[in-house]
Order: structure tokens, then C-alpha cells, then sequence
């Protein structure tokens, strides 16, 4: 991740004196923190802040209990690739034409019916990614993750994808600061035989939007895959 420049430095700071929170910090309050080490201005500063009312625009929106997922994801429906028809979930080992043998899906995943994201963090969101690297492709990222995580497919995209109003998304969103999601529990196969997993985006504030990419093409840290460990219960997360 990328340092903060020092122009962003003090438009923050420039916010922060201009703002309610300078307002309501008294004096004594002020000398008490400038006469803290770093450490302990730190935790001091972060005290006060969250002692601060939250505006209920910038509150997470809590997800009502977990959110059911469909029984499977039925990718002949064309809701996601419109009139195109020839997609299929991959079948057999990568290596082969994705036509024959087991779907290509986590197992672990498809045992789930229902998802409480109320309780996911940034653990849940690994990018797969090493110390000194930028970017990986999806198809290293699925072999790293798979065997430290159970990796949320179709069916998990679906159930956020098209839940009314995407409340779960629009959570993830201001709780985790999340606004891409891989979903490499699936690999869907494309009608020229290529290798893809489906995605979740969101730009400028803009609804949640859909895509599938290709597992061969790099992905870097704004990606994560969402993923799921341990199991809490076989039915549940």
C-alpha cells in the first residue's frame, strides 16, 4: 500500500481544525494531548473521537441477520450474461478444455446456506498477495488461499449481488472500506473456453455493479477475494 503524501497530510489536518471536532475539543482537552507522547496521543486523539457522535449517513447499515443464499447458482437463467449463451462453471483440471469432470467450485462453500456479515473484518478479504509484490493473477491467488481458506463463490455473489437495496454491500462498504469483491469459490467457464471468476465493484459512490475477469489477468491489492475461515457451524458462517 502506498505512503500518504504530504499533501494529503494537511488537508487532513486542515479538515480536522476547520471542522465540528475542533469545535468541541476543549482547551484543557488540547494542552493534555500535546503533551502526550506519539503513542499515547494516538490512543488519546482516538478516544475523543469516537466519544464523538457518528452522523447517521457515515453509520454502517447492519445487516438484518445472516443473508440466505440460493440453493445454487443457476447460470443458465442468463440474469448475468444477458443474451450470451455458452457459459458454463469449468469443469475438470484447469489445464483441460473445462468440459468434462467435477465443477470447478469450493466444496467447503457450497455446504453453506446462510452468511452473517455482520461479523466479517478485513481477515475475510485477503488479497493473496506476498511482502514486495503489486499484483498476482487469480489462478496463483486461488492455489495460495485455498488451502488457509474457504473461498465464497457464486452463490455468495448472487445473494449479495441481488439482495434488495444491496444493504450487505453497501455495509462492507462503509464498515470495511470494501468496494471491489472476487469471488474464486467458482470458476465459470466462458463460451470460447476461457477461465473466469464473477466480481462485485463499486465506483464513486455509485451502486454496486457486477463483472467477471479473468483468472489469468493480474489483480493487486484494491481486489481482495472473500473468504471464509473457520466454519463456525455446517450450515452457517
Amino acid at each position: 500500500m502506498s505512503a500518504v503524501s504530504e499533501k494529503s497530510h494537511k488537508q487532513l489536518v486542515s479538515r480536522i481544525l476547520t471542522t465540528s471536532i475542533r469545535r468541541k475539543l476543549k482547551k484543557e482537552q488540547v494542552d493534555t494531548l500535546l503533551g502526550l507522547k506519539n503513542d499515547e496521543f494516538h490512543n488519546a486523539f482516538a478516544a475523543m473521537i469516537n466519544g464523538f457522535k457518528t452522523p447517521e449517513r457515515l453509520k454502517p447499515i447492519r445487516p438484518q441477520g445472516p443473508l440466505v443464499l440460493p440453493a445454487q447458482f443457476d447460470i443458465e437463467r442468463g440474469i448475468f450474461f444477458g443474451h450470451q449463451s455458452g457459459w458454463t462453471i469449468w469443469k475438470g483440471p484447469a489445464e483441460g478444455d473445462g468440459l468434462a469432470g467435477e465443477e470447478e467450485q469450493d466444496p467447503r462453500s457450497l455446504a453453506v446456506k446462510e452468511i452473517d456479515f455482520s461479523a466479517l473484518t478485513m481477515h475475510n478479504f485477503p488479497t493473496g498477495l506476498t511482502e514486495g509484490e503489486g499484483e498476482i493473477d487469480s489462478e496463483k491467488r486461488r492455489l495460495r488461499l485455498m488451502p488457509r481458506a474457504i473461498l465464497a463463490g457464486a452463490r455468495v455473489f448472487e445473494a449479495l449481488y441481488s439482495e434488495a437495496g444491496q444493504k450487505t454491500l453497501r455495509f462492507l462498504d462503509r464498515k470495511l472500506t470494501i468496494q471491489q469483491i472476487d469471488f474464486l469459490g467458482t470458476t465459470l467457464r466462458s463460451p470460447d473456453g476461457i477461465r473466469f471468476s464473477l466480481n462485485c465493484f463499486r465506483i464513486s459512490g455509485r451502486s454496486w455493479n457486477w463483472g467477471f475477469r479473468k483468472l489469468s489477468a493480474p489483480r493487486n491489492y484494491h481486489a481482495p477475494a472473500l473468504c471464509f475461515y473457520p466454519i463456525r457451524d455446517a450450515a452457517t458462517w
